[in-house]
Order: structure tokens, then sequence, then C-alpha cells
């Protein structure tokens, strides 16, 4: 016996869900399961706009130090390196905590629901 597929009603697929409550899947959104290139590419494309945007940053906040020559190239670039890591690591808390504010209550049991 299966349940219509509401709010804080567990889909069948979950392990949480009971098999004599559960409700069968509606495909109300599109499965997921198969896009494993496009998650490939997703992540490429993200890595690459990330290593890109931060050479543009370093370079604006290093270039005219390095171009009138008080500061020489490979010192610019370890310690323009060591701040974009320190600074991700001791700040990157921020924001992962307005990502998880602003994309879904997690904590929310329908969230999970159908």
């Amino acid at each position: 016996m299966s349940s219509t597929c509401v709010a804080g009603v567990f889909d069948c697929s979950s392990p949480l869900a009971d098999p004599d409550t559960c409700a069968p899947y509606n495909d109300a959104y599109i499965s997921q399961e198969h896009n494993l290139g496009l998650l490939v590419v997703a992540s490429m494309v993200a890595a690459f706009m990330c290593f890109t945007i931060g050479a543009n940053d370093s370079a604006n906040a290093w270039g005219s130090t390095v171009g009138s020559g008080a500061v020489p190239l490979s010192v610019a670039v370890t310690l323009g390196g060591f701040g974009e890591w320190l600074g991700a690591t001791l700040l990157g808390y921020g924001v992962s905590d307005t990502i998880k504010k602003g994309v879904a209550d997690t904590t929310d049991p329908d969230c999970w629901a159908c």
C-alpha cells in the first residue's frame, strides 16, 4: 500500500521511508541520476572560473608593485597565493553560512519530501 506524494511523506527510494506508507516518486522533477557528464563539465567550468577570477584579483592587487620593481614576481606570486589560501581558510565559513541560508532549509523535514 502506498500513499500519495504530499509534503512530509518520504519517497519510496529513501532509506528513511517505511515501505507501507511511502509515496512513489511522482516525476515532478527531471531525474538527475544519469547526468554525470553534466556534473563533470560544470565542475571543470567552475574550477576554471575560480582560477581566472582569482588570477585577475591577484593581478590587480600586485600589478603595480611588481611593475614598479618593488617586489620580484616570484615573491608576489608566493605572497598572493598564501594570502588567497589564508583568506579562504579563515573567512570561508562566512560564505558557506550565507549560501546555506539562501538556498534551502536543510533542517526542514518537508524539504526532503516527494
